[in-house]
């Protein structure tokens, strides 16, 4: 058995249990600590604050994407729509996009999570120009409407980790406008930029 799926089996078990806790709790064969214990897993995946913030941005978009090849240069513009929608209980949120690049067909896929655990807020992406992930960690001030994400991906002709900062910038009527910025030795340069309008 590896330690992913231990992992996995244990936290099931755990989110199980967790459902039934107040019960648990006044059993009297369940001692302190493991009381306590279900105490801890039923606050790591309770829903929060944090995640009431994420289901507002769910919804459907149209996007306006431009795409920069190297600083300084003229942009492609393309157009692409994107569903989002709260999953798994109102824990995650998942976002679809289809369009076209470069007059290829596009599909890509991408979930954000806040960690209850950590603190944290995290996302993912992936496509079908691609066969890796592109995973981020960051935060977000919903007060300023503003969230700051740093990823990573490995470049396909290099081999070579590159490092990116992702800020989005919530606008009037729930409509969003994404930045991607390359980071390198000499700096960082716009490389995308995406207005999500809502439909």
């Amino acid at each position: 058995m590896t330690a992913i799926f231990r992992t996995a089996l244990a936290v099931t078990a755990f989110s199980v249990l967790a459902t039934g806790v107040s019960v648990a709790q006044e059993s009297p064969e369940m001692s302190a600590k493991q009381q306590a214990m279900m105490k801890a897993w039923q606050a790591s995946m309770t829903p929060g604050p944090e995640h009431a913030e994420l289901a507002k941005m769910a919804g459907e978009f149209k996007m306006t994407v431009k795409s920069w090849m190297e600083p300084g240069g003229e942009p492609t513009v393309e157009t692409a729509t994107a569903s989002r929608k709260m999953i798994m209980g109102g824990r995650y949120l998942e976002e679809t996009v289809h369009g076209t690049v470069m007059g290829q067909p596009f599909e890509g896929r991408g979930l954000t999570g806040y960690n209850n655990v950590t603190g944290t807020w995290w996302g993912t992406w992936l496509d079908n120009m691609s066969t890796g992930i592109m995973t981020s960690d960051g935060e977000w001030d919903f007060e300023k409407g503003i969230g700051v994400f740093y990823g990573d991906y490995v470049d396909p002709m290099t081999k070579v980790i590159e490092e990116t900062r992702g800020v989005v910038t919530k606008l009037d009527g729930g409509n969003e406008l994404m930045e991607m910025f390359m980071i390198t030795p000499t700096g960082e340069f716009k490389s995308m930029e995406i207005l999500y309008e809502r439909k």
